[in-house]
């Protein structure tokens, strides 16, 4: 961009027109037409992307929110919302993106198993709640920010990554194994499995009886029987 000096009274026309754009305007306007990229198949990536659209999930505030990630190139913009989606520099799908300015003792590299970089999620999510509390057209955000904030860095920590799905020697046994990055803190906290049918997440309604449904108290658990509900402990 080459910006230039214009005449004040000739600027207030243009403007009032919608015939210039700020240097900032400019740089945002880019972003919002920049072109769209697909989330790679590698593990930063993938978590990235899932634990993101975790978060907006998990409140009602930005529960309708989309994600859509783009060629940011050079623009120098992390984030930005227009409309009901949230446009993201596709750098942050890849280790050294997503570590630009943060400190990281975890192994360099794209293929992380398990992923252990949530940080870089928190870090982007801070940034795009602050970027709505900023705009004061999202009241909710601006009033819920710090509960926003405690309740990703809990959700996040609970979060099993990694997770392996083997059958047993038992008839329609099934043995999930997953890891979290504080399996001590959170190890003694109940969790819930759905298992759905095939085609159940494309139906107009939610099914309200899945198929199987496991409750368990530890990171490693075992489904015998359809429909039952074994509590393990380690």
């Amino acid at each position: 961009m080459n910006p230039i000096p214009l005449d004040l009274e000739l600027w207030k026309m243009l403007r009032k027109h919608d015939l210039c754009r700020t240097p900032g305007e400019e740089l945002l306007h880019r972003f919002k037409f920049a072109k769209k990229v697909d989330v790679p198949d590698h593990s930063f990536a993938k978590h990235v992307h899932r634990m993101l659209s975790c978060l907006l999930q998990s409140a009602e505030a930005t529960k309708n929110m989309k994600i859509s990630f783009v060629d940011g190139a050079q623009l120098r913009i992390d984030a930005g919302y227009f409309g009901d989606t949230w446009r993201i520099h596709n750098k942050w799908l890849t280790y050294e993106g997503a570590h630009e300015s943060a400190f990281c003792e975890e192994r360099a590299s794209d293929h992380q198993y398990p992923f252990a970089c949530d940080h870089a999620v928190l870090h982007l999510y801070d940034i795009m709640l602050s970027q709505l509390t900023a705009t004061g057209k999202h009241p909710r955000v601006a009033a819920e920010g710090a509960w926003l904030k405690g309740m990703a860095r809990a959700r996040l920590s609970q979060m099993p990554r990694w997770v392996r799905c083997n059958t047993t020697v038992k008839k329609h046994g099934l043995l999930v194994l997953w890891d979290s990055v504080d399996s001590h803190q959170n190890r003694n906290k109940p969790v819930k499995i759905v298992l759905h049918t095939e085609g159940c997440t494309v139906d107009a309604e939610p099914r309200r009886q899945p198929r199987n449904v496991m409750r368990y108290l530890s990171d490693q658990g075992t489904l015998n029987e359809p429909n039952t509900y074994p509590t393990l402990t380690q």
